[in-house]
């Protein structure tokens, strides 16, 4: 179990990775406070729920919306990829048999909310 931990702390990395990437290529960044900012935990429940928390410097959401940073990496195949592993490790770790047909976009659904000030 302890090296399935594992496997989801690398996911959260690739996830952080995937942000600071992106606001690389979209020239967001200014001193690296941002990029270093950011932060990914994955819990996964007992019933199969997963929670992806990702944080950042609290100016983060002033340019997610208008450069698109989130909304481009979630359409990303890079991104669709991940997911898939997220999926499979999730099986792996709740012993539940997937249909072959199944595709990680099939129950997928995103919810962002930023704290209030």
């Amino acid at each position: 179990m302890g090296s399935l931990r594992n496997e989801v702390r690398k996911l959260a990395k690739k996830f952080t990775i995937m942000y600071q990437k992106e606001i690389i290529k979209k020239d967001l960044i200014d001193t690296g406070d941002l990029k270093r900012s950011f932060k990914t935990k994955i819990d996964i429940s007992r019933k199969g729920d997963v929670k992806i928390n990702i944080s950042s410097l609290y100016y983060f959401k002033y340019l997610d919306e208008p450069f698109e940073v989130t909304e481009d990496i979630i359409n990303s195949k890079s991104y669709k990829k991940l997911e898939d592993e997220l999926i499979s490790l999730l099986t792996t770790l709740l012993y539940i048999d997937i249909p072959k047909d199944f595709k990680s976009s099939d129950s997928v659904s995103y919810t962002f909310k930023f704290p209030k000030k």
